[in-house]
């Protein structure tokens, strides 16, 4: 909870008098009762809500805290409470409310899990298309270096558009390229934030001793070797940011399903969304460096 909604004492004059100087806001007051001192004599805050007598489990039962999440709901003057019930008169918010959102650069944001961060994250979509806000392509050296630099500018780069397999014309190592320079540049800038890879589980296996087959595989393997390299760059102290690669087996799209082989089992985009968040909710100090996330293709088939 916000400083002010806690660490004001009780005792405090103003809880009570809304005459005293620095006076509270008018909307502080709700028939005469300051809300915040109002909310805690409800909830008998001074028993049931003390950590010196009761453990925490009995406080987070409390209906203190459903009353204090409906408010959030509520107009101001009309139940909302307050973040300071003395002077300033700031709505409160809920913490994840008030912590600074992350902001992200998305590679391949225009459809499937791409697009999936990029709306749940309110992120930058990179790619091809004219409809995305960074038109680039990452097969191209110059737009790397257009990319790269952009990044900059954000709290997590997510590399996620794979370019095709690197035996085609068209295509190459470009996530891998990608990964790279977006990393120099970031220790070069000596920035902090976020880089994740969306790798595949496909790098782990070897099904076939033809090289043409597992292009995508090879292409993917050193896409997981870069990123764990840039991780312990982390660990070594030799950059301050993380580095973090994602290793999914088949994804539930709209594109997987509409193969053949779809069988209604896939890693849901929520999850994947839920893994990023995560990989970053981890402590400061604390890097993760790869999550696997494996899918039984046949289950309740």
């Amino acid at each position: 909870m916000p400083c002010n909604f806690f660490n004001h004492n009780l005792s405090d004059a103003r809880f009570y008098d809304k005459e005293i100087l620095p006076s509270s806001n008018d909307l502080s007051f709700v028939d005469g009762k300051n809300q915040v001192r109002d909310l805690f004599e409800r909830h008998d805050a001074e028993n049931k809500l003390n950590i010196h007598k009761q453990d925490f489990n009995t406080i987070f039962k409390s209906s203190f805290w459903t009353e204090l999440l409906d408010s959030f709901d509520k107009e101001l003057g009309k139940g909302r409470i307050f973040e300071c019930a003395m002077t300033c008169g700031e709505k409160l918010n809920k913490v994840w409310d008030q912590t600074m959102k992350k902001t992200f650069l998305v590679t391949g944001g225009s459809k499937g899990l791409g697009a999936a961060i990029v709306d749940h994250y309110d992120g930058i979509s990179v790619a091809r298309g004219s409809e995305n806000k960074l038109v680039a392509d990452i097969t191209n050296s110059e737009d790397i270096e257009l990319i790269a630099q952009e990044s900059l500018k954000y709290d997590v780069f997510v590399n996620n558009a794979f370019d095709g397999p690197p035996g085609n014309p068209w295509a190459n190592f470009a996530q891998t390229n990608l990964l790279l320079k977006v990393y120099d540049t970031w220790k070069a800038n000596n920035k902090s934030g976020h880089i994740i890879n969306i790798g595949s589980v496909g790098e782990k296996d070897i099904v076939s001793a033809e090289p043409d087959f597992e292009r995508y595989r090879i292409s993917k393997s050193a896409l997981a070797y870069a990123s764990k390299q840039a991780t312990r760059a982390f660990k070594d102290n030799l950059v301050g940011f993380k580095t973090t690669l994602i290793s999914p087996d088949r994804l539930d799209t709209e594109l997987t399903r509409s193969r053949d082989s779809w069988t209604g089992n896939g890693i849901s985009l929520d999850e994947m969304i839920r893994t990023i968040d995560y990989i970053l909710s981890s402590p400061e100090n604390t890097c993760v460096e790869d999550i696997t996330l494996w899918v039984n293709y046949q289950y309740n088939v």
